[in-house]
């Protein structure tokens, strides 16, 4: 008994503060260079009569770095992540986006945004990101000779 409640409390915890690749939603991959920009998109759109965006949540291995609350107009980032102002949201078009510059290898994360709508149901949409240091493309590249010249 003792044992089914701790693992039914468990899987609501889980359920609300985690995002579950696949489960919660559709997950894409992106590669980008070390030192490079990456843009994580994300569909903000509706299509229901008389919806609207309420809320747009960025995260960061299910940690939150961006948010824009459309009720009161008002941007958010979490001054840890955003150092050097490195983070870009673009929501004026679709699908929205926010780019992240000058990529480190502590940049390389599962991200996923997570929509609020007045009507529609909450939307969570993942992106894996892979940030490549420039030692690592170099051993792609002589991979990719090698095999060419063998």
């Amino acid at each position: 008994m003792r044992q089914s409640a701790l693992c039914l409390l468990l899987t609501v915890l889980v359920r609300v503060y985690a995002f579950i690749p696949g489960a919660d939603g559709p997950v894409s991959y992106l590669e980008s260079i070390e030192g490079g920009s990456a843009t994580l998109n994300c569909d903000s759109s509706t299509n229901s009569p008389g919806d609207e965006l309420m809320l747009l949540v960025w995260y960061k291995n299910n940690a939150p770095i961006f948010s824009y609350d459309a009720r009161v107009e008002t941007e958010w980032s979490s001054p840890s992540f955003n150092v050097g102002r490195r983070l870009k949201a673009q929501l004026q078009r679709q699908p929205s986006s926010v780019t992240i510059s000058d990529l480190t290898e502590h940049d390389q994360a599962l991200y996923h945004c997570r929509v609020d709508f007045l009507i529609a149901p909450t939307r969570n949409i993942g992106v894996n990101l892979t940030v490549t240091g420039k030692f690592q493309l170099e051993q792609k590249y002589l991979q990719i000779l090698i095999l060419l010249y063998s």
